[in-house]
């Protein structure tokens, strides 16, 4: 009996230490610089955290890009959206996929965007 309270003690503990220990996937957020579209919908990531975005299909082009600034911490991306008014409205996402040609998130809601780089 000691021996299968043992064995089940060692189990429990392996299962703990392998499921605590994940690491989150990391990104090399140089990949992220640059131009990407989804659709009609225009994301710029600039170097110094910076960029903005547009969407022709709404009339919106890249001159009247609505900035934002962005993090890239592991696998969370954030886009803090300067609104018209000056406040500041943060989105967060989950990376999926980085690449020098795709990116994909989700946000936390589970909706998917798959982006592919244009320049």
């Amino acid at each position: 009996m000691k021996r299968v309270i043992l064995g089940a003690l060692a189990c429990f503990s392996l299962s703990v230490l392998l499921t605590c220990c994940k690491e989150d996937p990391v990104f090399d957020e140089n990949l992220l610089l640059g131009r990407w579209v989804e659709g009609t919908e225009y994301y710029r990531y600039d170097e110094g955290h910076t960029g903005a975005t547009w969407n022709p299909g709404e009339d919106v082009e890249e001159e009247e890009a609505l900035p934002f600034t962005w993090s890239l911490s592991e696998d969370r991306l954030i886009h803090y959206h300067t609104m018209e008014g000056g406040q500041v409205v943060p989105q967060a996402y989950t990376l999926t996929k980085l690449s020098e040609s795709e990116l994909a998130y989700h946000d936390n809601v589970g909706t998917e965007h798959k982006y592919i780089k244009v320049n």
